[in-house]
């Protein structure tokens, strides 16, 4: 048995696997949800007996949700989450008809309909739930060819500045190298005066010139 839960603006879909839908289970469930996504500010639903029991009314008064129900023998009030459970009842039949294993074939299917454009908004759940794309396999086969860095990053050393370098070894606590290049946002490698290559943080070099805090002296 599945608990589906379709964020309204996104179409972000939530789905877990459950034995049935009691009231408790179904409170264990929208706990970890609230926990990781917050507290929303509707839930729709249909007029089954675990949602209109007290117990679970308390919940969601307390949690500040309002409950909304769905007109009686109108399902399509709550057309978003009924349109999902069509297409994973569909979907998921394939995949386990062609031997995959349930839950690795929903975690698939769940990020397949994340990354896809939706139909509705044109953008899909993902750039709108968490404002960006989730990183699929589809980008592994077209990677994104720009450089990691963003244009607004600040460039804190340059390749072949000259620069001191925090040493751990030894009574000596900074020695001289130059910038061969940078890794990444905040790491560099530098090569020593003696020939030595080392990676270090932003935070572990300074310009020549640059005082040192007490502290990085002894």
């Amino acid at each position: 048995m599945f608990f589906i839960l379709v964020d309204a603006f996104s179409k972000w879909p939530i789905v877990h696997i459950v034995k049935n839908m009691s009231t408790a289970n179904t409170i264990s469930v929208l706990e970890e949800i609230f926990a990781t996504f917050g507290y929303p500010n509707y839930l729709v639903s249909d007029n089954g007996r675990t949602f209109i029991a007290t117990e679970f009314k308390q919940f969601l008064e307390k949690r500040g949700v309002k409950s909304i129900f769905t007109a009686p023998y109108h399902p399509a009030t709550n057309g978003q989450a009924k349109r999902f459970v069509q297409t994973l009842k569909q979907s998921l039949k394939r995949m386990i008809n062609s031997g995959k294993n349930l839950k690795r074939s929903l975690q698939e299917l769940l990020m397949q309909y994340r990354i896809m454009p939706h139909a509705t908004t044109g953008k899909s759940p993902a750039e709108l739930f968490l404002r960006r794309q989730i990183r699929n396999r589809f980008q592994l086969v077209f990677p994104d060819t720009r450089k990691d860095l963003p244009s607004c990053s600040i460039s804190f050393f340059k390749e072949g500045e000259k620069v001191s370098c925090r040493n751990y070894i030894g009574s000596i606590k900074w020695k001289f190298g130059k910038i061969i290049r940078q890794l990444g946002k905040l790491n560099f490698e530098i090569k020593l005066d003696n020939g030595q290559i080392w990676r270090r943080h932003v935070n572990q070099l300074r310009k020549i010139g640059q005082p040192v805090l007490n502290d990085e002296q002894g």
